[in-house]
């Protein structure tokens, strides 16, 4: 399930920090996809491969890259309410901007081909057929 919505109390359990608190970098509200997570644990993972052998190894804050990482691919809804929230209806972390209903999105993201990827996702509501409605008599 990519497109299942993980919250930020959830990241923890899945991440697996030593401390809680290092999540609390991100908004109180943010939600992520599994989708999401799985493709910053692989830049994370990539990206330790790569530095291993860097003498500054062992003194890098992994954990706080990897919240940033997860943090590209997640944010908020536009209401802050809002109980049910399908990943299409997310709004970039990285650059969100108050507005008078919540939060709205600036046009700008880093990790394009991810937000596409969940817009194309929401967009097969428009592409289906619609439902007959039939009445008793």
């Amino acid at each position: 399930m990519p497109y299942k919505i993980i919250r930020r109390n959830q990241l923890w359990i899945e991440l697996g920090f030593d401390d809680e608190s290092t999540l609390h970098k991100l908004p109180t509200r943010f939600v992520t996809t599994c989708m999401g997570v799985q493709k910053a644990l692989n830049e994370w993972i990539d990206s330790r491969c790569a530095f291993e052998s860097d003498p500054d190894f062992d003194g890098f804050d992994w954990d706080q890259q990897l919240v940033e990482l997860v943090g590209y691919r997640g944010g908020v809804v536009p209401n802050p309410n809002q109980e049910v929230i399908y990943p299409e209806e997310i709004i970039p972390l990285e650059h969100v901007e108050r507005c008078s209903k919540g939060w709205r999105w600036n046009g700008q993201t880093k990790k394009e081909d991810y937000w596409l990827e969940l817009q194309a996702q929401g967009d097969i509501w428009e592409t289906m057929p619609s439902i007959p409605v039939f009445s008793r008599w």
